[in-house]
């Protein structure tokens, strides 16, 4: 038997909240998408910094991994440390 686990809007709204501390801790930008397992959009935050192809990328490979049953690679889900001037 298949189960799956509904997150509510609160719950999106926390993840995003989190996400959105690291990056700014970090000083990067990025674009972050939750979604329900059918992959329909739940949150969206582009946060300061973000390149404006990342929010369709974001979207699309949330849709993907809800739609697919798997997570995202580790790639996709941390973004990469800038360096340091």
């Amino acid at each position: 038997m298949n189960s799956h686990t509904s997150l509510s809007h609160q719950d999106a709204a926390r993840i995003v909240g989190v996400i959105q501390q690291a990056l700014e801790q970090r000083g990067q930008g990025a674009a972050i998408a939750v979604v329900d397992p059918h992959g329909e959009l739940l949150a969206f935050l582009r946060t300061d910094g973000c390149k404006l192809p990342s929010i369709n990328i974001a979207i699309n490979k949330a849709f993907t991994a809800a739609r697919e049953r798997r997570p995202q690679p580790r790639s996709a889900r941390t973004p990469a440390r800038r360096p340091s001037r």
